[in-house]
């Protein structure tokens, strides 16, 4: 209650110092609104900041963690990608050996089987064997006739030659050229002696010369002809009878051994077989073991292949000439050819 005496008893001091500190407030209201705005502005800027900087903190933290997250995942990813493609790389590796495994003993099982092939083989190498036996077969054979045509190649040479020497045989008392006393022994030609050959070819070749003929103008005349008719008092056509009479002795002298040649008929005399691979059977593709894939697609069956057989003349045509060995044959008169 004292208090409350003494506040009364001073009101008017406490009122003169309301009005002096509203007569301030008034005097200094700019001023402090001033100051009241830059303590909010400060203090809203810092809060601001401060704002702004968790903010900050906070995205840079939650960027780093999905950023962390997310390499993470990817890493996961291609770690599951490259595990992936590891995983098809050995399969593939072990689907083609498996396929490798499985081609090969398909294919030796079923396409190029052992046994067929070495099979086939042998059957190849029978055939070229006999192929080759063949031809050996042959080779002799045809070194045979060439040895059988160069001796009788020599041997008519031989004659030619003997024939053609113009040397006296030796006699008793004469020796001759091949048969000289200082020689230790005589020439000899297939086993006979040079002189021996020389004196049968010359008398063989003497054989075979034509006896001389008469000429026309030493023929005895002809008789009167035999009159047909009144006008005609010879035959008709005498004259060309004569020419031709006297044109057959003239052919009959001209025969000599050189231009006489024998007709051959090769077509009868040599044959042979066209190729060496005549005999052996032709491997049709579609028999072929290797080839099975092919199949005949003609309806009409191939004809098998024609043996053709080709037939050549001799290789040598030697002039007629009888042999050494043998008498010399006479021949007969020519006489008759001219009448």
């Amino acid at each position: 209650m004292a208090d409350f005496f003494a506040c009364w008893a001073a009101r008017a001091t406490t009122l003169a110092l309301l009005a002096d500190a509203q007569r301030d407030a008034v005097a200094n209201a700019a001023t402090e609104l001033a100051a009241a705005i830059c303590i909010q502005r400060i203090f809203r800027g810092q809060r601001v900041r401060a704002s702004i900087s968790r903010m900050r903190t906070a995205e840079i933290l939650i960027a780093r963690v999905f950023r962390g997250h997310l390499g993470r995942h990817k890493a996961q990813k291609a770690r599951r990608r490259r595990r992936h493609l590891e995983k098809q790389a050995r399969f593939h590796h072990l689907a083609r050996l498996i396929q490798t495994r499985y081609r090969g003993y398909y294919s030796r099982q079923h396409v190029h089987n052992f046994a067929t092939r070495k099979t086939y083989l042998r059957e190849l190498e029978a055939k070229g064997n006999a192929l080759r036996a063949t031809v050996q077969k042959r080779l002799d054979e045809q070194r045979a006739l060439e040895l059988v045509r160069v001796e009788e190649e020599s041997r008519d040479e031989l004659v030619k030659i003997t024939q053609n020497l113009h040397h006296l045989v030796g006699t008793t008392v004469t020796p001759g050229v091949y048969s000289s006393p200082f020689a230790q022994a005589r020439p000899t030609a297939f086993g006979v002696p040079v002189e021996t050959h020389i004196r049968t070819n010359t008398l063989n070749l003497l054989s075979t010369v034509p006896k001389k003929l008469l000429t026309k103008q030493q023929l005895k005349p002809q008789p009167p002809a035999v009159r047909t008719s009144i006008q005609a008092s010879s035959k008709y056509n005498i004259d060309r009878v004569y020419d031709e009479r006297d044109k057959r002795y003239q052919k009959a002298m001209n025969f000599t051994q050189d231009k006489f040649v024998p007709v051959v008929h090769p077509a009868k005399t040599y044959s042979y077989d066209k190729s060496i691979n005549n005999g052996i059977s032709y491997l049709d593709p579609r028999k072929h073991p290797f080839c099975e894939r092919s199949a005949n697609k003609s309806p009409i069956k191939p004809k098998p292949p024609r043996k053709e057989v080709v037939r050549l003349p001799p290789a040598v045509q030697s002039p007629p000439s009888t042999p050494s060995f043998h008498k010399p044959r006479k021949t007969k008169s020519k006489t008759s050819l001219v009448e």
